[in-house]
């Protein structure tokens, strides 16, 4: 069985979001625990560039009145501000900020193979 296989759409509806907000640190925690559930060998990309793959990789969620999400494996660590979540698919799209930059850019997790269509 492949990863894009083993990864089955979690229920949309889950995950909604208020747009008028920006996503709590209990919002994404409960996404990430169940979207993982679903998929747990997600992948990790950014801007394109394979960053993990959560076989291996470890993430927290953290932050008062500001959504961190840390990710980390032997290999490297990223630290975001998340903005927003989306499912599309079978991908989680989260809406991010480096810190000291002003733009936001995507953070996907998915099956590995779904992931590398996009490069």
């Amino acid at each position: 069985m492949s990863a894009a296989d083993a990864c089955r759409a979690p229920n949309a509806a889950s995950f909604e979001v208020d747009a008028a907000t920006a996503i709590s640190v209990e919002s994404l925690a409960q996404i990430l625990e169940l979207f993982l559930a679903e998929c747990p060998q997600a992948v990790v990309s950014e801007d394109g560039e394979f960053l993990f793959d959560f076989e291996t990789a470890r993430y927290s969620v953290s932050g008062e009145g500001r959504c961190v999400l840390h990710i980390w494996s032997e290999e490297r660590n990223i630290v975001r501000r998340v903005l927003d979540a989306d499912i599309r698919g079978r991908t989680l799209q989260l809406q991010v900020l480096r810190f000291g930059k002003s733009q936001p850019n995507v953070l996907e997790m998915g099956a590995e193979s779904r992931l590398a269509q996009r490069r």
